[in-house]
Order: structure tokens, then C-alpha cells, then sequence
């Protein structure tokens, strides 16, 4: 084989293997905050949800492999009667997750979801406090369309 043939397979292998190994979703905490850090932004604007004890800021949403969107948001604590924090739903279940219950849990969640999980661009979520309790804070709706971002419901 020639040296332009021997070229050629190599780069086209090295595409395939980048194509391959970017197209699956993040599987660890870690992976995604990873992800969620060096992904690009897509919406235009941060939200801010008001919950009961908690202040709840989605400062970073980015697309991720797999038809899955990276929500990256702040937590900081309004009341003291909150002192555990903090489990989203809906999300990703992904290894290596956090300890919750735990009240150095307030700072910075990454939450990964499906992309088809926005229905009409909208996800509804539920704020958990961590351990022991699982008591329900409250609700939220994140609206893409409200951050800026377009075509990402599936």
C-alpha cells in the first residue's frame, strides 16, 4: 500500500473513532460536569427559580452526545430549616453521583436529561431534599424558549 492509501485509512479511522466515541451520553457525574464545563452554551440567559428554603439558579445549558442536554444550575440555601440538599427529577441516573442529604450539596448540581423530555420546550421539575427525609421543596418549569434556545424539544 501506498503512502497516500496508508494516510487516507488512518484519517478516516481516526474520524470513525471520534464520531463513535462522541455520539454516547455522559454515564458519570464527573463525565458530565466535564461535559457541562466545556460545552459551549446555548441559551442566551440565565433563570432563577424560587423555591421553598432554596434559591435556584440554571446558569448553563449545553447539548451533550446522545440527544441529551446538560443543565448546569446554583443552589443556595434562603432558609435554615433547608440544611439538605438536593436531588432533581426528572434526570439521567449517572454513576458517581453525589452523596445528597448533605448540606455542602448546595453549590453547583449538573443535571443531565433527554432532549425529548421538553415536551413543547418545557421540562417540569421537582426539587428533593437529600437524605434522610426525600422531602418534596418544590416545583419548577424550565422553558427553553424563555433562556433563548430554540430547537432542542424532540
Amino acid at each position: 500500500m501506498n503512502r497516500r492509501g496508508t494516510v487516507a485509512i488512518l484519517v478516516t479511522s481516526i474520524v470513525a473513532m471520534a464520531a463513535c466515541g462522541g455520539a454516547r451520553a455522559p454515564s458519570t457525574e464527573a463525565e458530565a460536569a466535564a461535559k457541562i464545563t466545556s460545552g459551549s452554551s446555548i441559551n442566551l440567559t440565565t433563570a432563577r427559580y424560587r423555591v421553598p428554603g432554596v434559591d435556584v439558579r440554571l446558569v448553563k445549558v449545553v447539548r451533550l452526545p446522545a440527544g441529551t442536554i446538560g443543565m448546569r444550575f446554583d443552589l443556595h440555601p434562603t432558609s435554615r430549616s433547608v440544611a439538605e440538599c438536593c436531588t432533581f427529577f426528572p434526570r439521567l441516573a449517572l454513576s458517581g453521583s453525589r452523596r445528597t442529604g448533605a448540606r455542602e450539596n448546595f453549590g453547583q448540581v449538573d443535571v443531565v436529561e433527554r432532549a425529548s423530555s421538553f415536551s413543547d420546550g418545557t421540562l417540569r421539575m421537582l426539587l428533593v431534599a437529600g437524605s434522610p427525609s426525600r422531602m418534596p421543596l418544590g416545583e419548577f418549569t424550565v422553558d427553553l424558549g424563555e433562556l433563548g434556545i430554540t430547537g432542542v424539544a424532540g
